[in-house]
């Protein structure tokens, strides 16, 4: 999911927790068990919602002290309103970290209690580029546009995806590097985001994710920050499955699709197959799908919902992000908890 952090979050989870986590999470590449639900240690995925969350704690408190050192130097007639704004951010930032401690349970006890080690493995050696096949293809030069509607048929955004031939090695994978750039309504003018996404592909098909740099840049063009982004192998950040080779194989399984604790930790489960013409109850969808696209009949279109601790409601309340995906075409269709739809308009081969 495209994480949009408020300053206030990136404050609390961007400084101590980095320190403490680097040493936590830090493990050798060379485990044997990828599924965590047979790991050794079955309380790991607890005992990390616990950690994160006295990481999170600390960090709200830094920022809070550093509030009233300001609030210090105020004229003294506006001390009192300084420090009562900062002890209600206190307990705004506090409620966060409990929400996301209160998700991160909830997420262990769908992908399993064990310890997350999925790189390594020699069952999935040898690793390669993607190939152009499956729910996830990466042909090369392949360019996707896809129109983000409103409840009301306005376009929000447009979002560009290219397949590039440009490769980068991660944890001694070699990865396949996709650009994916956000603009502002109908226009591939105002830039609103720049993301570099890395793939690669295990011996079974498996399509894996090594990584993103994502850039954030407000109305005049300028970077205001890289929220979200992560490589596998750097402080402790670990790849996971974007989408599997056999997805009815994995129905109601839930599954890591990045961990990089406190900064990505995006998760997917496998919901059920529909037909295209299940689809066609989004209206956006219908009218702006192309036609040309064949797709095929019978219930070949896979459905999966995506969510993350770092954003607590989607756990907690179900905002979750519906996503479909059809055979030799890749994702077609992402349907908000807020009723938006972002439809894929055109494909360039």
């Amino acid at each position: 999911m495209k994480k949009q952090w408020d300053f206030r979050k990136h404050l609390m989870m961007g400084g101590c927790i980095r320190i403490v986590l680097a040493v936590f999470l830090v493990t050798a590449i060379s485990s044997l068990n990828f599924d965590a639900k047979a790991a050794g240690n079955n309380d790991a995925c607890a005992e990390t919602s616990t950690f994160a969350q006295t990481a999170c704690q600390n960090a709200a408190n830094e920022v809070y002290q550093l509030a009233l050192g300001k609030c210090e130097n105020e004229r003294e007639s506006n001390q009192d309103s300084c420090e009562s704004d900062a002890k209600a951010e206190l307990d705004s930032s506090l409620k966060d970290c409990q929400d996301q401690y209160d998700a991160r349970q909830a997420v262990c006890e769908e992908v399993g209690q064990g310890p997350y080690l999925p790189t390594g493995i020699a069952p999935f050696k040898p690793f390669s580029l993607p190939d152009d096949k499956g729910y996830f293809p990466l042909k090369v030069g392949t360019k996707y546009t896809y129109k983000s509607y409103d409840t009301k048929g306005n376009i929000i955004e447009t979002d560009v995806v290219q397949v590039t031939n440009k490769t980068r090695t991660l944890l001694g994978v070699k990865c396949r590097a996709v650009q994916d750039t956000v603009y502002k309504g109908n226009a591939q003018v105002d830039k609103l985001e720049d993301t570099t996404d890395w793939y690669a592909q295990d011996r079974f098909g498996n399509k894996w994710y090594f990584g993103e740099i994502a850039q954030q840049f407000d109305e005049e063009g300028i970077l205001i920050a890289i929220d979200g982004s992560w490589t596998a192998g750097v402080e402790g950040a670990k790849p996971g499955i974007l989408i599997y080779a056999k997805p009815e194989d994995h129905i109601g399984q839930g599954y890591r699709q990045e961990f990089a604790l406190g900064e990505a930790e995006d998760d997917s489960r496998n919901v059920d197959f529909v037909t295209l013409a299940y689809l066609n109850k989004y209206a956006y969808f219908s009218a702006n799908f192309p036609k040309s696209i064949k797709i095929g009949s019978g219930k070949v279109i896979l459905h999966t919902q995506d969510f993350s601790a770092l954003e607590p409601a989607s756990v907690l309340e179900g905002q979750f992000e519906d996503k479909f995906y059809a055979p030799g075409v890749g994702l077609i269709l992402t349907v908000g908890p807020d009723g938006t739809q972002e439809v894929l308009v055109t494909i360039e081969r």
